[in-house]
């Protein structure tokens, strides 16, 4: 086992030849006939222009000075001999979780942890593992407890309710069967498996909060509505205000009375064109869930025409269904639309969804009741149960592409991706089915729709909740950079589409491209939404051991020697003694 745990500190024995070379080559002074004694002044000895070599004096200053160049390189290298340099390592898995925002609960992290610093020695090195849907070390593996310190600092757990079990898992590869600590404020809702051999630290005491449950701007008809839902999370009643300011500005206060566990929902009209708004309530336990900025809505609205025969048209009920889905636009012209509903494809990159047209002969047609196969796992057939439906086909039309749903041996709707577009053929007969009674045809219609909005270029949203993804659509390849006051700079690249996931809640993100063309950019914002987290009353103080026998701290060849301080000792007392002969001597 090595005596070092840093070797490269042995560097430092260079300082003893340095040593004897200033004894060997020391200045020699010239000789100068005085007439008397009081003409010899010893601060008025010429010095010669240079050094020459002498004979070595082993003095005691000199045996001094090469004991503190041996001393100072074995303490840079962490000389140990008797331990063989071995340090204990600790591994915290660190609740991420929102409400350990909580001031209290971050403050009682920080002291336990310095409590296990202290109990286990400045020597200890440390881990640091953050949870959340994918967990990510703050500090190690293997960290000395200033930079353990320096990420505590810089710690501020924001993120919506996750299970802890992936940061468990890696926390029990970076440990190396030692024992693993858990830091959090719900420490009671934790698996079995996870209690097993993690000695978990509850830091939560239950508190009385208010939080903005929901915010979002809503257009309808051209108007924009701003609605807000504040919810109480407290035994008894509680006051707050609410506050809509532009740029810093405070346009509007609304004074909100809650009852215990009460919600309350404001709805408030907003002026055509109203820029970014800033919500907020009066601060409390927790900070995160007291703000909201949301951006000017981006238009993603689904134009849809049909050109249905009359008959088909009413029967699947096609102008009342697009009239009640929302953010979707009724239009005139087929090649202005997105989703066309016809008897034949549209051109791209409109979407079409194609029926066949009534057939004149009944033998031309075939009904079935039962025997239906559907693709569930296909977006376009979300939560459809095909339950109590008579489904009418027609035997001559053709469906190419993939088959979503089946009925033996018969494809009832198929899927052709096409070139900007796709095309979706449905072989029902409207007047002759019950697919538009039932509450298939409408999911599936708005499913369709909602596929077809994903589809168009631009963001998915502007205005997210901590969970949700960034998303942003541009045919090509193009090179993006985000910014923002939580994250630093990063940059992107993405091929069509651009995702970014597990960002904290933030006001101003903004994506930019980087084109020589010209750059074009979209401003987000993350805000924080979960009631789980913003309900501090669910918390617990308890420490609980691990279920199995307790482990202790592993050790391993980290950080500095134990000896040393001895080592330090002996060093500053050589320096002293050299100091004192050196002094001794000018005056004898």
């Amino acid at each position: 086992m090595s005596w070092f745990t840093q070797p490269w500190g042995l560097l430092g024995l260079l300082a003893i030849p340095a040593v004897i070379a200033l004894h060997l080559f020391r200045r020699r002074y010239q000789e100068h006939a005085v007439a008397a004694l009081f003409l010899w002044e010893d601060a008025q000895r010429a010095e010669s222009a240079g050094r020459k070599r002498q004979p070595l004096r082993r003095t005691p200053s000199f045996w001094l000075e090469v004991l503190a160049a041996l001393l100072a390189a074995l303490l840079l290298a962490g000389f140990d001999p008797l331990t063989g340099s071995e340090a204990k390592h600790l591994v915290a898995v660190l609740d991420d979780t929102a409400s350990m925002g909580h001031a209290p609960r971050r403050e009682a992290v920080l002291k336990a942890l310095e409590k296990e610093f202290d109990t286990h020695g400045r020597r200890t090195r440390v881990t640091l593992v953050r949870t959340g849907a994918r967990p990510s070390l703050i500090c190690g593996p293997a960290a000395l407890i200033p930079d353990a310190r320096a990420a505590l600092a810089n710690w501020n757990p924001s993120a919506p309710n996750h299970t802890p079990s992936s940061a468990i898992d890696l926390a029990r590869e970076l440990a190396s069967d030692s024992e693993i600590l858990y830091l959090t404020d719900q420490g009671r809702d934790l698996e079995p498996s996870i209690a097993q051999d993690v000695r978990i630290i509850g830091v939560g005491v239950p508190t009385a909060n208010l939080a903005i449950a929901d915010a979002r701007r809503i257009k309808k008809n051209g108007r924009e509505t701003l609605r807000v839902l504040v919810r109480s999370f407290s035994d008894q009643t509680e006051s707050t205000t609410l506050r809509i300011s532009v740029d810093g500005v405070e346009l509007a206060n609304r004074l909100i009375e809650l009852n215990a566990n009460e919600e309350q929902s404001l709805s408030i009209p907003l002026p055509a064109k109203s820029p970014t708004l800033q919500l907020a309530i009066d601060d409390d336990a927790l900070i995160v869930d007291n703000l909201a900025t949301l951006h000017p809505p981006m238009d993603r609205r689904v134009r849809i025409a049909h050109v249905l025969d009359e008959k088909d048209a009413d029967s699947l009920r096609v102008d009342d269904l697009i009239a009640s889905l929302p953010d979707v636009t009724p239009s005139a012209i087929p090649t202005d639309a997105h989703l066309v509903l016809s008897h034949a494809p549209a051109m791209a990159p409109a979407w079409s969804l194609v029926l066949p047209r009534n057939p004149s002969q009944g033998d031309e047609a075939e009904a079935y009741v039962r025997g239906f196969v559907p693709d569930l796992a296909h977006p376009l057939l979300r939560d459809l149960t095909f339950e109590g439906i008579v489904w009418t086909r027609a035997n001559a039309f053709t469906l190419p592409g993939a088959p979503l749903v089946s009925v033996g041996e018969y494809a009832l709707l198929t899927e052709s991706l096409i070139e900007g577009g796709a095309v979706y053929h449905l072989n029902l007969i409207a007047s002759r089915s019950t697919l538009a009674l039932s509450p298939d045809w409408p999911i599936l219609l708005s499913n369709l729709v909602g596929l077809r909005r994903a589809s168009l270029p631009g963001p998915r949203a502007v205005n997210l909740v901590a969970g949700e993804y960034i998303e942003l659509r541009r045919s090509g390849r193009h090179r993006y950079r985000l910014t923002g006051s939580s994250i630093e700079g990063r940059a992107l690249f993405a091929e069509d589409l651009l995702r970014i996931e597990n960002l904290p809640p933030a006001p101003d993100y903004t994506l930019t491209t980087e084109e020589e063309e010209g750059s074009q950019s979209w401003v987000f914002a993350v805000n924080f939404r979960d009631v789980r987290e913003s309900d501090l009353r669910r918390a617990t103080s308890k420490q609980t051991p691990p279920y199995l026998k307790a482990k202790e701290l592993s050790s391993d060849r980290y950080a500095e020697s134990p000896a040393s301080r001895i080592l330090l000792l002996l060093l500053l007392s050589s320096i002293a003694g050299d100091w004192w002969i050196l002094r001794r001597s000018r005056h004898t």
